[in-house]
């Protein structure tokens, strides 16, 4: 399925499916960064033949042929954003973030993929309080992050900001 055209319109539909006020904020923040800047936002509807269960999904571009961001706003759930990192500066200051947000990326999906397989999206490595991690980078995967709290937006932001600058 493609992208639909992105509208003020479908703006509206999008953050009508969003039931949190606050996360109709975050959403609302997202987009608003990445036009700001000029940079691509793309929506897909995703599953439409099964009614009870389609979403919109937000694609958020900073390069033309990979999101730096995803959002899905589901009816009857959670807020959801996937960040792909392509500076790995976010990395190295995990201690700065929440407590929600490092966790959520600590425990992100580790890269299962041995080195000789080729992967195209490649693997994050990176240490924090002398333990290793090994995190896959495609976004359907990493990084996820939900249950957000102010202060988490906050860190996620920080986040954006830094992919995009």
């Amino acid at each position: 399925m493609g992208f639909l055209p992105y509208s003020m319109e479908l703006q509206k539909s999008i953050f009508a499916e969003i039931k949190k006020q606050k996360e109709k904020e975050y959403a609302r923040k997202i987009i608003n960064r990445f036009e700001k800047d000029n940079l691509p936002v793309k929506v897909k509807f995703m599953l439409p033949n099964k009614p009870s269960r389609a979403f919109y999904r937000v694609f958020c571009f900073v390069k033309k042929k990979h999101a730096t961001v995803v959002i899905d706003a589901k009816k009857d759930s959670d807020l959801i954003i996937y960040v792909k990192l392509e500076k790995r500066k976010t990395l190295d200051g995990l201690s700065k973030f929440t407590e929600n947000v490092r966790s959520q990326i600590l425990n992100a999906k580790d890269c299962n993929i041995p080195d000789t397989a080729g992967c195209e999206g490649g693997v994050y490595v990176f240490t924090f309080n002398g333990s290793t991690y090994k995190k896959c980078t495609s976004i359907s995967c990493n990084f996820r992050f939900c249950n957000i709290t102010e202060s988490d937006f906050d860190n996620i932001m920080d986040i954006i900001n830094g992919e995009i600058d």
